[in-house]
C-alpha cells in the first residue's frame, strides 16, 4: 500500500470511524480514495468544461463611413460607361471564344458591369459581378448630387460664418417717443420727462468713459449713441430686461450692455445725489402746499417707512446671515424711506442688509440732522425712535400700543385711524418705486454693491410723476 493510503487509513482510525476504514481498505485506487473523503463541488466533466479557455468574441465589421460610400457610389458610376465585352479562360483557348461568341447575345437585352476581371465563366465561385439596374442607377446619382449639394452648402456657411455680422438696432429713442404710452411703459417716464432728464445732463454724456472690467481701462463707446444708452439705462431698471434681450433690440453684445448700464448708474447717481439736499422742503413750503388730509397734522414734516428688497441668496454664510430678513423669511436689503405730505420722495437712506432694525437704519442715516425744532414725524409701531428724535426737540407720532390692556380707548381709536389715513400714502410712494422691477423682484447679487445707486435714482424718477396726494 502506498504511503499515503497509509497515512488515510491511520488518520481515519484515530477519529473512530472504523465503518469508514473498512471501505477505504477494499477500494484501492487513490483517486476514489480522495473523492470518498473530499468530495468535489464539480465534477470531472464539469471541471474540464470549465477549465476551457473561452474563445475571443467575433470582432464587429468596422462602420462603413458617408466618404467610403460616397467613392464606391461614383465607382459604380464610371463602370456606367464600361461594358463587359470579352472574358478571357485561363485554361483553354476554345472556352475563351464560346464565351465571346455567346457573350454579346447576352448583353444586348441586359447591361452587365464588373468590378474586376472573371477569370472564367464557368467557375462561379472565382468570379465577381456587378450588376446595375436603371432604378438603382437613378437612385446613386440623386445620393452624390446630394451630398455634393450639401457640402458646398456647408463650405458657404462656414465661408459667411468667419465674418463678422453687422448688429441693426431695432429700436431707437426717436422712434420710441412717437408712442408717448408705449414709451412710458418701457421707462417709466413721458418722452417730454426723459428729454427733460436728458438735457439737465449737459455735455457730460458725451465724454463718458465706460466701464470696462477691474482689468481694462475704461473706453468711450460709438455704436449707441448717448440718448439711447439712457434709454437702454431706464428699459433695464423698469422691467429689467436680459442682457441678450436688450443687446438684440439695441444691435450691440450683451457684455456692452452691462458696460453702459454700469456706467450710466454711476454717472446718474454721482449727478443725482447733490440734488437730494434740496429736495427735502421746508416747513414754510410744506404748510403751504399742505394737503386737506393732514390738517390735522399741522406740524408733520415728513412720513416714514423701511421697505425691503428681495435680493439672491449668497453662497457666504455670514453675509447670507446679515441679510436675512425674519419679516419677509428671505435675504434682503432695507431702505429708510420719507415723504413729503404731497407723497413726493423726499429722503432716501443708503440700502442696509434685512437684519438691521429700523431703529438701527435711522440712526445710521442720520436721518434725525435733517429735522429742525418743532418738526412733526410719523411713522409706524416699530419705529422706536422718540428718545432719537427729542435730542432735537422733534415730536413722533405713532399709533398707540395695548401695553397689556385687552383694547384701545375711544380717543386711542380715533388717533390710530387718523394716522393710518395719512401714513398709507408712504406705503403708496414704495409701490410706485417698486413698479420699476429690478427692486420689485429678486434683485441679482451681482448688482448688491451698486443697490444704493438704483435705489436713490428710481427715487428720484418717481418724482417726475404726478404728486399722490392733491
Amino acid at each position: 500500500m502506498h504511503v499515503v493510503e497509509k497515512t488515510l487509513l491511520l488518520t481515519t482510525l484515530k477519529s473512530g470511524l472504523t465503518y469508514a476504514a473498512n471501505i477505504l481498505l477494499e477500494v484501492k485506487d487513490l483517486q476514489k480514495i480522495i473523492q470518498i473523503l473530499f468530495p468535489a463541488t464539480y465534477t470531472p466533466l464539469q471541471v474540464e468544461k470549465y477549465s476551457r479557455k473561452r474563445k475571443a468574441p467575433t470582432p464587429r465589421a468596422a462602420p462603413v463611413s458617408k466618404k467610403t460610400l460616397f467613392e464606391v457610389s461614383e465607382a459604380l458610376l464610371q463602370l456606367k460607361d464600361t461594358k463587359y465585352n470579352s472574358v478571357q479562360n485561363a485554361n483553354s483557348d476554345e472556352e475563351n471564344q464560346r464565351d465571346q461568341n455567346k457573350q454579346p447575345d447576352v448583353l444586348e437585352d441586359q447591361d452587365i458591369y464588373f468590378a474586376t476581371k472573371i477569370r472564367s465563366t464557368d467557375d462561379k465561385e472565382t468570379q465577381t459581378q456587378f450588376t446595375c439596374s436603371d432604378q438603382l442607377f437613378n437612385k446613386i446619382e440623386r445620393r452624390i448630387k446630394s451630398n455634393k449639394s450639401s457640402i458646398a452648402l456647408s463650405k458657404k456657411q462656414k465661408k459667411h460664418s468667419d465674418k463678422p455680422t453687422k448688429l441693426e438696432s431695432k429700436i431707437t429713442c426717436y422712434q420710441l417717443q412717437t408712442d408717448a404710452k408705449l414709451f412710458k411703459f418701457y421707462t417709466g417716464v413721458t418722452p417730454q420727462q426723459f428729454n427733460h432728464l436728458y438735457k439737465s445732463l449737459g455735455e457730460s454724456v458725451h465724454k463718458l468713459k465706460f466701464w470696462g472690467g477691474l482689468k481694462r481701462k475704461g473706453k468711450t463707446i460709438k455704436k449707441i449713441t448717448p440718448d439711447n444708452q439712457f434709454l437702454l439705462t431706464l428699459m433695464k431698471l423698469r422691467h429689467t430686461f436680459p442682457n441678450k434681450d436688450l443687446a438684440y433690440r439695441f444691435g450691440i453684445s450683451a457684455s456692452m450692455v452691462s458696460r453702459i448700464f454700469i456706467t450710466w448708474i454711476q454717472f446718474l447717481y454721482k449727478t443725482i445725489e447733490p440734488l437730494w439736499k434740496r429736495m427735502f422742503p421746508s416747513k414754510s413750503l410744506i404748510r403751504e402746499h399742505l394737503p386737506a388730509t393732514f390738517r390735522s397734522f399741522k406740524n408733520v414734516r415728513v412720513i416714514i417707512d423701511c421697505f425691503e428688497i428681495f435680493v439672491q441668496s449668497s453662497s457666504d454664510f455670514a453675509e447670507q446671515g446679515n441679510m436675512y430678513s425674519s419679516y419677509k423669511n428671505h435675504t434682503t436689503l432695507k431702505c429708510l424711506v420719507g415723504i413729503a405730505p404731497t407723497g413726493a420722495i423726499t429722503f432716501l437712506s443708503d440700502v442696509y442688509e434685512g437684519s438691521k432694525s429700523d431703529r438701527d437704519i435711522v440712526i445710521s442715516s442720520k436721518f434725525a440732522e435733517i429735522l429742525e425744532p418743532g418738526d412733526l414725524v410719523i411713522a409706524d409701531r416699530g419705529f422706536l425712535i422718540k428718545d432719537i428724535l427729542q435730542k432735537n426737540k422733534v415730536e413722533l407720532n405713532i399709533p398707540p400700543f395695548l401695553g397689556g390692556r385687552d383694547r384701545l380707548t375711544p380717543q386711542e381709536e380715533i388717533l390710530t385711524k387718523r394716522i393710518a389715513r395719512v401714513r398709507i400714502h408712504v406705503e403708496r410712494a414704495i409701490e410706485r418705486m417698486k413698479k420699476f422691477k429690478i427692486i420689485g423682484t429678486t434683485l441679482p447679487l451681482c448688482f448688491k454693491p451698486m443697490a444704493t445707486q438704483i435705489v436713490k435714482i428710481i427715487g428720484f424718477l418717481v418724482n417726475y410723476q404726478e404728486p399722490l396726494v392733491k
